[in-house]
């Protein structure tokens, strides 16, 4: 199975705390976010991520 994961916008309702980041890489929990969807993604089976990025687009 596949799974797609949004990472293209800009984030402007984030803006506080997203001035020099992407929303992707807000660290929750010690973590960044991408990364618990990436986690939970291979909890479920997942064996395939497309990533669609667009802003700040080399950083991710």
């Amino acid at each position: 199975m596949k799974a797609i994961i949004l990472a293209a916008g800009i984030g402007v309702r984030l803006n506080s705390i997203t001035k020099n980041l992407p929303k992707a890489f807000i660290p929750i929990d010690g973590k960044p976010l991408i990364e618990h969807s990436l986690d939970n993604l291979k909890n479920a089976g997942i064996k395939e991520v497309i990533f669609i990025i667009g802003y700040k687009k080399r950083t991710i």
